[in-house]
């Protein structure tokens, strides 16, 4: 009996075991390498980035001009992120006034169309009495004195038109010295906010500065989009 335990006690020692092999060793070895790393390290649990929030925004878009071919998608996405920072501004992004009051699961529609300078020409002497081409007009479907009476089980609404012309704004994107992508990004931000109410002419020079502040505050923020704005496609 003690015999045993004491040879029992050698092979735990390792003394009285045969030597092994150059291969079993390693095969031994990579055994237990295997088995400490699989303890130690175990697969990441992939997990999905957190969704982002359905746009309740709907753009409508109308290009009279084919050229330079717009890239609808990226249009989309501009509108929609703006108006979404100005729904939802950072403590220390885009103060505003405050948005319109719609109800939060209805769907609201803004239209965007791209003309000449003969179209925009023509609605400028119509609306605002003015006989020569300008860069955007905007054509709000709500006022803000109508904010009160905006009814709360409505399911649709439409904040108005943007009308740009891409003559003129080809023309200021090389005043400015920028592209055409980035000039139509200003214009458009520009008649978001014509159509929120802001304006910066018949107003006193606190409205009329805050409206700038914003505008410039989202073109900053979107103008990387102006490099896939003008679609590459013929």
């Amino acid at each position: 009996m003690a015999k045993a335990a004491r040879a029992v006690h050698r092979r735990r020692k390792g003394k009285g075991a045969a030597p092994l092999s150059t291969k079993r060793k390693l095969r031994r070895s990579s055994k237990l390498f295997s088995r400490r790393s699989s303890k130690a390290t175990k697969a990441p649990v992939a997990r999905r980035p957190p969704a982002t929030p359905k746009s309740p925004w709907v753009v409508d878009i109308v290009c009279e001009r084919k050229t330079p071919p717009i890239d609808r998608s990226v249009l989309r996405r501009l509108i929609q992120s703006a108006l979404y920072s100005l729904e939802h501004p950072a403590p220390r992004g885009i103060r505003t006034r405050g948005m319109l009051p719609f109800p939060p699961k209805s769907v609201r529609i803004i239209s965007l169309s791209f003309v000449g300078d003969p179209k925009i020409h023509e609605l400028n002497r119509s609306y605002r009495k003015k006989d020569k081409p300008t860069d955007v007009l905007s054509f709000p479907t709500v006022t803000p004195k109508d904010y009160g009476e905006l009814a709360i089980d409505e399911v649709q609404y439409s904040l108005g038109d943007i009308v740009v012309s891409l003559d003129t704004a080809a023309v200021q994107s090389r005043r400015y010295g920028w592209s055409l992508g980035e000039e139509l990004i200003r214009l458009l931000l520009h008649g978001v906010l014509h159509l929120l109410g802001y304006d910066h002419e018949r107003v006193d020079r606190k409205d009329a500065e805050l409206m700038r502040r914003i505008e410039r505050r989202l073109f900053a923020k979107h103008r990387e989009l102006s490099s896939s704005l003008i679609s590459k496609r013929k």
